[in-house]
């Protein structure tokens, strides 16, 4: 028995959908697991630089440098992505601070207990405790805009 010229074409276009919805399939799935991986180690590469920051703020918590605090804190200025960056003190004040040139202030955030990231409003705050000696004499945040995740994201879509 012979197929005939429009079986074979119906057969040829249900394979061709087949391939189709496995190739959208996979790009789905390849982009998920990227963006996933690209998130956590965003927020792993940030809470290392505020645990770096936090541990060398511990003097100027312990003897009021707001000055040198906040000179630790501009050390970000190299990481376009950053929006702003706060000291805090042992009561949760703001303590030093650092915004960017041309990026708006942000809202004050009150510091979350001990160690962690949140994620809100199209931004990630990660936050480290400055310990001396078994007391916290305040805390560490960075507030990153996710615009370096975004790019990753889009440049995953283009392949």
């Amino acid at each position: 028995m012979r197929i005939g010229r429009t079986t074979r074409a119906q057969l040829t276009l249900i394979q061709m959908i087949t391939c189709a919805i496995a190739v959208v399939s996979c790009g789905i799935a390849f982009g998920s697991l990227s963006y996933i991986s690209n998130r956590r180690s965003l927020v792993q590469d940030l809470l290392g630089m505020a645990e770096a920051i936090a541990h060398n703020s511990e003097a100027a918590l312990t003897f009021g440098g707001e000055d040198d605090a906040g000179h630790m804190l501009e050390i970000l200025h190299t990481r376009e992505s950053v929006s702003a960056a706060y000291t805090y003190d042992a009561k949760g004040a703001v303590f030093a601070s650092y915004t960017p040139e041309g990026k708006p202030q942000t809202a004050y955030q009150a510091p979350i207990e001990g160690s962690g990231h949140v994620f809100q409003n199209h931004h990630v705050r990660v936050y480290a405790p400055v310990v001396v000696r078994g007391q916290i004499l305040g805390s560490v945040c960075i507030e990153d805009d996710l615009s370096s995740l975004r790019d990753a994201a889009k440049q995953n879509v283009i392949t």
